[in-house]
């Protein structure tokens, strides 16, 4: 049987998907918009973020269209810098942005050197042969936005319209995926995320969805599984580190390996903290009798 810690918060930071830091108030540039120039064209599934210097944190990101362009909305004047990165978190280009009221159309020349590879794993032969229509990008597009909103369920709709558009569209199924956790359809994140992998490669966003999916329906090995295997693919993820400590603290048999791996991720996940301090106390009380 398995040994629950008390108080664990099992945070929806595994989802694809996140809510955005919140903005300062003050003038702002109604739209901020750019594109970004390359020799590679497999542009999808990179992010674009605006780095604050003077708060020192992200105040927005927004995903970056096939065709490069990019677009911010409302966006506080002031000093900034533009980042572009994989779903990895690798940061593949940057420059300074000054925003006011007279900032032109950004643009981003990445040298094909810079991108080491395709951005959400290996791309799959079936990804280059069949990609997504442009109707299904505008779906996909719109459901990013309806999720952003807190409009889960109808983000899911626009997904499953991309889907219906474009029955490859990897992308489409994790988002898909994490929409349907968030609307506790969780079985049907499972097969989503299954469905993602199964197009494109195993990876550790749809591995943390399936995990995060997994644990709701009560299947915590399988869970755990999961989540095993989203750190061994990338162990660098700290948001799949954090999702298989805290379950493995979970258990009595591997409370103590489940504390090493939220120690890891403590420092840039907040919850990791409230789960590792639980942990530590239950360990030190001892094991139920």
């Amino acid at each position: 049987m398995n040994y629950r810690c008390p108080r664990l918060v099992l945070a929806s930071a595994a989802i694809a998907l996140l809510c955005l830091p919140g903005r300062s108030q003050g003038p702002a540039l109604t739209s901020l918009r750019g594109e970004i120039k390359s020799e590679n064209m497999l542009l999808q599934g990179y992010f674009v973020d605006l780095y604050d210097f003077n708060n020192r944190q992200n105040i927005d990101r927004t995903y970056a269209h096939y065709d490069g362009n990019f677009d911010f909305h409302n966006v506080p004047y002031g000093d900034y810098q533009l980042r572009v990165s994989n779903d990895a978190g690798e940061v593949l280009y940057q420059q300074s942005v000054t925003v006011s009221v007279v900032t032109p159309h950004v643009e981003v020349r990445l040298p094909r050197e810079e991108i080491r590879r395709p951005p959400s794993g290996p791309v799959s032969v079936k990804q280059l042969q069949h990609p997504p229509t442009r109707k299904a990008f505008a779906e996909f597009v719109a459901a990013q936005r309806l999720s952003e909103s807190g409009q889960y369920a109808k983000a899911a709709e626009e997904l499953e319209k991309a889907i219906k558009t474009s029955p490859d569209y990897a992308e489409a199924y994790t988002n898909l995926s994490a929409q349907h956790f968030r609307i506790g359809r969780y079985q049907d994140a499972v097969d989503d995320a299954r469905r993602a992998m199964e197009l494109s490669s195993p990876n550790a966003v749809d591995l943390s969805n399936m995990a995060f999916a997994l644990y709701r329906l009560q299947r915590y090995q399988e869970a755990v599984d999961a989540a095993r295997a989203a750190v061994r693919i990338d162990p660098g993820n700290d948001k799949s580190r954090y999702l298989l400590g805290t379950l493995l603290v979970m258990n009595w048999a591997t409370i103590e390996e489940g504390i090493r791996q939220l120690e890891r991720v403590a420092d840039t996940v907040p919850t990791a903290r409230i789960n590792l301090a639980a942990a530590r106390k239950a360990l030190a009380t001892g094991p139920p009798h």
